[in-house]
């Protein structure tokens, strides 16, 4: 399966538009857009982007399972899965055929309603962050950065259906 994505560059390198297709669990494709702004440094398509619009391409489901020693991570949206052990000893994302593969999590149980965890790809840890259960079961805050900039976090909070 193959997909085609066009990188477009402002006239002022100051804005970057990603357009493409993205292929469904169900083997049907959509029309995806992603659009960022240079945050610094760099020119042309190098330096430091982030998104406009953060959320526009995360899942808005999550299913979370404890099963055993292990934490069954899953956004069905995207047809990606992962069976993590709670001792940090890294697993892979399982994302269908048509996904790349080398990335895993790791995840690390730090107490009764927190976990700590790691994605990573090809053995480079690329997000870290933490899963954090509310006291009454129905919500979920997941914290995440990038290991070099520990107090620049990114939170979802998920709310039980």
């Amino acid at each position: 399966m193959s997909s085609e994505v066009f990188w477009e560059l402002s006239p002022d390198n100051n804005t970057l538009t990603i357009q493409g297709k993205s292929i469904q669990p169900n083997g049907s494709s959509r029309a995806v857009e992603h659009v960022y702004y240079r945050r610094d440094g760099g020119k042309g398509f190098v330096g430091r982007w982030q998104a406009k619009n953060p959320l526009e391409s995360h899942p808005t489901l999550l299913k979370l399972s404890v099963e055993g020693n292990r934490l069954h991570s899953a956004y069905p949206e995207f047809g990606e899965y992962v069976d993590a052990p709670l001792d940090g000893t890294s697993a892979p994302v399982h994302a269908g055929p048509w996904a790349r593969e080398g990335f895993a999590v790791s995840v690390r149980k730090e107490g009764p309603l927190q976990m700590h965890t790691e994605s990573s790809f090809e053995g480079r840890v690329y997000r870290e962050g933490t899963l954090r259960l509310s006291d009454d079961g129905r919500t979920v805050v997941q914290e995440s950065w990038v290991p070099e900039r520990p107090n620049e976090k990114d939170s979802i909070v998920y709310e039980k259906q």
